[in-house]
Parts: C-alpha cells; structure tokens; sequence
C-alpha cells in the first residue's frame, strides 16, 4: 500500500521573523566554523553548521542575493516536520492507549 500524504509546510519569509503555523524565529543565520557541542538551532547543510536565530540578519535589495534564506528556509521545514513527528508519536501513543482500555469483542 503506497503512502501518499502530503504535508503542506507555510513558511512567512519576514526580514526580522521566519514564521511557520507553529514556530517563530529570528531570521538570523551565522555559519559555525567548528562542529557543535550543542545542535539546538543548528543546521547542518552541505558538510557545514549554521546556527539558526539570534542576531537577525541585514535588510537587503532582495532575500535571494545569497543563501541565507533558502538555509531559513530548510530550518523552517526541520522545525515543523520536528514538531509534526512528535504530534505524530503523541496521537499513536493515546491511540493505543484507549485500544488497550477498550475490551476485545469476541
């Protein structure tokens, strides 16, 4: 059986803000020149570490002049699908919570 769910993932580009339905951050990213002790808010794309929030970034002519907000952009993602997999695991797990109070019908 083929699993064809599809996810729509809405994703505010703001110059001081990323916004998603359920994250809001500052639209700062700073590339990290050494590998992390610590991976909260860190992106790890084409064998280098960014660091995802903090000092927002300068207003530019246009949002596509370098990388930064297509590396906001994969951060919004990871975020959202993190949270979407947790609120997965939650609803399985009441799930079989109410199946196993519920008496097995013979």
């Amino acid at each position: 059986m083929e699993n064809n769910h599809i996810e729509v993932i809405a994703i505010d580009h703001g110059w001081a803000n990323m916004k998603t339905v359920s994250q809001i951050f500052t639209s700062g990213v700073k590339e990290i020149t050494t590998e992390p002790a610590l991976f909260d808010n860190v992106l790890e794309y084409d064998n280098k570490y960014y660091k995802i929030g903090g000092k927002r970034l300068e207003v530019k002519k246009t949002k596509v002049e370098d990388e930064n907000y297509y590396l906001l952009t994969l951060a919004a993602v990871a975020k959202e699908l993190e949270i979407s997999t947790r609120l997965m695991v939650i609803y399985y797990f009441m799930v079989l919570m109410y199946m196993n109070q519920i008496p097995m019908q013979k």
